[in-house]
């Protein structure tokens, strides 16, 4: 019998992977109680609150199925993907685990090996494609990531031909959503209020894939 290389099947996950092995299932990351607060209250995990609440949508159940996927008694199924891309990456659950684990990095690591299986979302599969030939997720055309600035009284170096201190990545929701615009506009009036020579790239930005 072959002997089970999970480093070896799990290319991404081998970065990390061992990691999870430090979960002792103590289910912190599930939920936990203010006492200070009046009334009390609890709550860690905004995925297991909007969801079923079964073990796998919070941090400790997610935990178990990647250390089941590491010791080869798991396999990947779409079935698991629509569990694991329930999770928001808030990273809620690592400022509670006692261990200190950067848990959102293992579940992207386990979504990446999901889309390599061919186990990804369909409904992500038409933004994919948007970010590969139009530089954003939305569809809409990149050149609009420049029509912010127009509502500001000062000129913003141009990253691609202008040298500059600090380079804005604006991010293609601020830039693109007319109700959010205004976070890069007030960051664009900081910037210039305190003297920063700045620059952003305009309809050359290409999304960061958050």
């Amino acid at each position: 019998m072959t002997e089970f290389k999970p480093e070896e099947k799990f290319k991404r996950l081998a970065k990390i992977g061992p990691d999870v092995l430090q979960c002792i299932a103590c289910g912190d990351c599930r939920e936990q109680t203010d006492y200070t607060a009046n009334p009390q209250k609890w709550g860690v995990c905004v995925a297991r609150e909007h969801t079923s609440g079964f073990e796998a949508f919070f941090s400790r159940g997610k935990m178990q199925i990647i250390r089941s996927l590491w010791q080869g008694k798991l396999e990947l199924s779409k079935e698991m993907a629509d569990v694991i891309f329930q999770c928001p990456t808030c990273n809620a659950c690592s400022e509670a685990c006692a261990y200190d684990m950067d848990n959102v990095a293992l579940y992207e690591a386990l979504r990446a090996e999901l889309v390599d299986a061919g186990c990804g979302l369909e409904a992500h599969i038409p933004m994919n494609q948007a970010m590969v030939e139009l530089l954003n997720p939305y569809g809409r055309d990149n050149k609009l990531k420049t029509k912010w600035l127009e509502k500001l009284d000062f000129k913003v170096k141009d990253a691609n031909t202008e040298q500059a201190e600090l380079l804005y990545f604006v991010g293609c929701t601020a830039a693109l959503t007319p109700d959010i615009e205004n976070v890069a506009v007030n960051t664009a009036k900081i910037l210039n209020k305190l003297g920063i020579d700045f620059s952003v790239f305009g309809e050359h930005e290409v999304c960061c894939g958050s």
